[in-house]
């Protein structure tokens, strides 16, 4: 009997510690979200009208990495000596132009002596085939032997064969002095020449390399769907503006900072104290495409470089535009929260409703660090207010005080 007392009595001092416990958490937590509330009651927030306007985007891009599908080395496909070079750095050349002649003695020298032994044995084939003819007429008469006739057969024969091999052998020499003369492979511009007059090459050394770099490609693969509706459409121009600092040139060409080609061709930007330059650009790839469900996919860009400031290389400072002029809604960039998929609308009833929305093509401000406003494709209406800053707490909440402000 006293067990079972000693047992109901600590049995109902836990009861009561644990009540005491779950009233303390409640208490400390309703005074947590009360405050929280009052602390939101008392804020005034600052609401603005979302409104129609002309919007594009522009990017700040990481470093690009350009590309020239057209470029490549010319190389001495035989040993020798390099004995001339017809062109210079920046040249232009169309495809099969002689740029550069390689000398090699060994190949001369063979040729001279298949010559030589070519018109040797051409004249012992005649001399061979006056024999057989006449042996054949003789055989006929029983004057020589069918093993005299044989014989002169078999030497005319050989003869005939010995001077399609020596023949065949000096058309492969001949080809292998053909290889010497070094021409260009495609329309292009000679960007580098390796090696001097009088060098001796062995064989595969590259003496000079030739570009066409009038378009170039750069690719992103890293692409999310977010990126694709940023640069809605794809089918748009875009510019492509790099810093004017990072022009230097690598390949020596026919343009050059200053020269007149340079300064009427593209068009120069300025932000703040940085000078930029403007180069056409076009999305030509984008794998998976749009239609097909990917979490990333990979775009391919070309650049229009008929310009000549533009090479295969790193740039650093490069800004991606859009060209397309769209007319869309538009609110403050920080009015957008959760992932970019909702706002806070202030509706006529004075309750405060977090709306899912559809957005567009950010634009930047002057610093091109933060974007100011972003296209809602889908979600508002003109004229609506919306809270300037996404608060996500106060979906729900009525008689919050806010104030409207221009923006």
């Amino acid at each position: 009997m006293k067990k079972v007392l000693v047992g109901t009595i600590a049995l109902v001092v836990v009861i009561v510690i644990a009540i005491l416990g779950y009233g303390f958490y409640l208490n400390y937590s309703n005074e947590k979200n009360i405050a929280l509330s009052i602390a939101h009651q008392k804020r005034v927030y600052i609401a603005v009208h979302c409104r129609t306007e002309e919007i594009f985007n522009r990017w700040v891009r990481w470093p690009v990495k350009f590309y020239s599908t057209k470029r490549a080395d010319v190389v001495s496909r035989n040993a020798g000596i390099l004995s001339r070079i017809y062109v210079e750095p920046g040249q232009k050349v169309k495809e099969g132009r002689l740029l550069a002649t390689v000398t090699s003695e060994e190949i001369d020298s063979k040729l001279t002596e298949l010559a030589a032994e070519i018109a040797r044995v051409r004249t012992m084939r005649d001399k061979y085939k006056v024999t057989y003819e006449r042996y054949g007429k003789l055989k006929d008469l029983g004057a020589v032997t069918l093993e005299q006739y044989d014989m002169a057969k078999a030497e005319y024969f050989g003869a005939v064969e010995e001077v399609k091999a020596m023949t065949a052998q000096r058309e492969q020499y001949e080809l292998m002095r053909e290889r010497l003369s070094l021409k260009a492979p495609f329309d292009g511009e000679v960007k580098f020449i390796y090696k001097k007059e009088n060098s001796y090459l062995t064989q595969g050394t590259p003496v000079m390399m030739v570009g066409d770099f009038s378009t170039l490609y750069f690719y992103d693969d890293n692409v999310s769907d977010e990126d694709i509706m940023q640069l809605s459409p794809l089918e748009q121009d875009f510019e492509l503006q790099i810093e004017s600092k990072e022009l230097q040139k690598v390949y020596k060409d026919k343009f050059s900072p200053g020269s007149s080609n340079y300064a009427t061709l593209g068009k120069d930007l300025y932000y703040g104290d940085k000078k930029y330059r403007a180069y056409k650009v076009r999305v030509v790839k984008v794998e998976p495409p749009v239609d097909q469900k990917a979490d990333r996919r990979s775009m391919i860009y070309a650049v229009d470089n008929s310009s000549g400031d533009l090479e295969p290389k790193i740039y650093h400072d490069v800004i991606l535009c859009g060209t397309t002029v769209m007319k869309s809604i538009v609110v403050p960039f920080s009015a957008v929260g959760d992932n970019m998929t909702a706002v806070m609308v202030l509706s006529k009833d004075g309750v405060i409703e977090k709306r899912p929305v559809k957005v567009g093509p950010s634009q930047e401000g002057e610093d091109m660090n933060a974007a100011i406003k972003v296209a809602i494709l889908e979600g508002l209406q003109e004229n609506e207010l919306v809270l300037y800053d996404f608060d996500a707490f106060l979906a729900g909440k009525k008689n919050v005080e806010f104030t409207v402000r221009e923006w």
